[in-house]
This record gives structure tokens, C-alpha cells and sequence, in this order.
């Protein structure tokens, strides 16, 4: 299964939820492959104990066709049971164009490999944006998975929650899943979170490092169990 994250607004934990991904499947599967395709903030493949390998989708502010030819290749021809991709915002709209365009859903599924769009809902002053981001991958893909990141407020619009937007139920049929970020306190949870990614470091990592004390290390296990958990019902 090949899982791609996108989403056309910057800064809204895509690559969190690409360590999260990588770390759950590598916990489930002995073959899983992780991809950095970020050109302006590659900090997925900062994530030393994932493995991740980078390759550079953008030739200055035009799409690089022949690097997303040998990122395809690579879904094709990879000894992987599971393919985690990060891919930036700034080539968020070309890249889902060349995945329409060259048919690229379809060529995978012949080859007998699956597809699931995961994309990530902010809470607060970005959540317009990334609804709207929902609304452009509905139009070409199906099997898209949604991450709702509560970190800056809940994802709700006129006192609906997702679940009761127009957005939603336009595209319901098309929704795999969902996963709830960041719903715990900002002070400790919050905080915790915040240096684990401010290190690149995993769940395993943090166990041994001396920056992370007792309590924090218990409660980024609370948090990975709860991730793991809400994963596990659909992968």
C-alpha cells in the first residue's frame, strides 16, 4: 500500500503525521519505505531512525517530471509492503496534476498496488484552507484518510463539526478514515510533542534520551497508543 500526504497549506504537521505513519506501519510490517519529496522544508527526512530518502520534486518553482518518473518507478519496483511520502506544499498542486494526468492511480492499480490520500485538517485561523485543500483531492482521488490536527482549535464551522459540514457529506463516500490530533492538554502533551519533533526523534528514541524525563516519556506512550489505536481500525 502506497500512502501519499498532502495538503496545499504549509505548516499543518504533514510531516508529523508522515513520522506518525512511518512509525505505526513500521510496527505492524518488516518492509516499510519512507520518501521526503519536500523541497523547501525537508525535515521528514530528518527522522534518522525511519530511514527516509529524499528526492527533490522541484527544479526552482516549475514540477520535476523526471524525479516524480523515479518516484513512481520506486512505488512500482520497491520490495516494500508499505510506501510513506511526504510531499510539500509548494508542489502540492503539481503533483496531483501529474498524478491525473499520467493516470498514475490507475497504472498502480494494474500493478496490483493500492492507493490511500492522507491529508491534514488544522483547527482555527487555517482551517478554511485546508477544508478547502479536502475539497481539490475528493475531486481526483478516492480513499483519502483525514487527519483532524486539534492543536489551534476544533474543526468545526457555525457550531457544526466536520462530521456535520457540507464538506463532509460532499465527500463522505471518499473519506477511508479519520484520526484525532491533538486533543490533550497543551501544557504537557503539547509540549512533549513539540520536542519530540523539535529533535526528529521517535517514540523509541525519546525512551533513551536524557532530554526526555519520566513523565514525558510516559505520556508520548499515552500518545502514540492513543495514534496507534485510531490507526490500527483501518490499517
Amino acid at each position: 500500500m502506497i500512502h501519499l500526504i498532502l495538503q496545499g497549506k504549509g505548516g499543518v504537521g504533514k510531516t508529523f503525521v508522515s513520522s506518525l505513519l512511518t512509525q505505526y506501519m513500521m510496527s505492524k510490517y518488516e518492509k516499510v519505505s519512507a520518501f521526503d519529496t519536500d523541497s523547501v522544508n525537508p525535515t521528514f527526512s530528518q527522522y534518522k531512525a525511519l530511514n527516509v530518502r529524499r528526492i527533490d520534486l522541484m527544479d526552482g518553482s516549475k514540477i520535476n517530471e523526471r524525479n516524480l518518473d523515479v518516484l513512481i518507478e520506486a512505488f512500482l519496483t520497491e520490495d516494500a509492503d508499505q510506501i510513506i511520502v511526504d510531499n510539500g506544499a509548494s508542489s502540492f498542486v503539481p503533483f496531483s496534476n501529474y498524478l491525473v494526468e499520467n493516470e498514475v492511480i490507475g497504472m498502480l492499480q494494474d500493478a496490483g498496488k493500492s492507493l490511500v490520500v492522507h491529508t491534514i485538517l488544522e483547527g482555527g485561523q487555517g482551517m478554511n484552507d485546508t477544508l478547502q485543500g479536502l475539497n481539490v483531492l475528493a475531486k481526483y482521488f478516492n480513499n483519502i484518510f483525514v487527519w483532524q490536527n486539534l492543536y489551534y482549535g476544533a474543526i468545526s464551522y457555525e457550531g457544526k463539526t466536520f462530521e456535520e459540514t457540507k464538506v463532509y457529506n460532499n465527500n463522505k463516500e471518499k473519506i477511508l478514515g479519520m484520526v484525532i490530533l491533538g486533543d490533550r492538554s497543551k501544557d504537557t502533551f503539547g509540549k512533549d510533542v513539540e520536542n519530540m519533533l523539535k529533535y526528529k526523534l521517535s517514540f523509541e528514541e525519546i525512551k533513551s534520551d536524557t532530554r526526555f524525563r519520566a513523565m514525558s516519556v510516559q505520556r508520548l506512550g499515552i500518545f502514540k497508543k492513543d495514534i496507534f489505536d485510531q490507526l490500527s481500525r483501518f490499517f
